[in-house]
């Protein structure tokens, strides 16, 4: 760039990427170049000022640069996303399988419990049910000897009564 000649030089610039570039493109007078939304990627930027009588025949400044993508969307983000989400699930599968454990451990414990309780209660039943049983014995037996004891009573009335009447019968006569 020729500072003696008081704007009157310009600059030309191309921008390649990998190998491929385009055509040169003429600066603005102030030597600004702007370049906006370049993918990552390597670059190459190669520039030539004139001289003040607007020839291009100084030599080319090379300049190399390397734009990365962003982090997101480099490998070792995604390796490192895709075993925290891996961590993740498994830590998810295993506070599960944790909780469901001991739910399962609760549940056999209740499931003892009230098998305890139906074995007292069935032996409480069959208990009851043996005294219920020897009650209606006793109340047959009962009956039976209320029965055989009438039927007994009866004939001993009879003789009782026919010897009553025989003792009335001579003593009228």
């Amino acid at each position: 760039i020729d500072f003696y000649a008081k704007g009157a030089s310009r600059m030309r610039y191309k921008l390649e990427k990998d190998g491929l570039g385009t055509d040169w493109q003429y600066g603005p007078a102030y030597y600004t170049i702007r370049f906006e939304g370049l993918q990552p990627g390597h670059y190459t930027l190669r520039m030539q000022a004139s001289t003040a009588s607007l020839q291009f025949n100084g030599p080319e400044k090379v300049l190399h640069i390397y734009i990365q993508p962003p982090f997101w969307e480099t490998m070792w983000f995604r390796l490192m996303a895709a075993l925290v989400a891996m961590a993740l699930i498994y830590g998810i599968i295993q506070y599960r399988s944790k909780q469901l454990k001991q739910r399962n451990k609760e549940l056999e414990e209740k499931i003892m419990h009230r098998t305890k309780e139906l074995k007292h209660s069935l032996e409480e039943l069959r208990e009851t049910q043996g005294q219920l049983v020897q009650r209606e014995k006793m109340a047959s037996l009962g009956e039976l000897t209320a029965g055989i004891a009438h039927e007994i009573q009866n004939p001993l009335n009879f003789v009782n009564n026919f010897s009553e009447l025989n003792k009335i019968g001579r003593a009228h006569v």
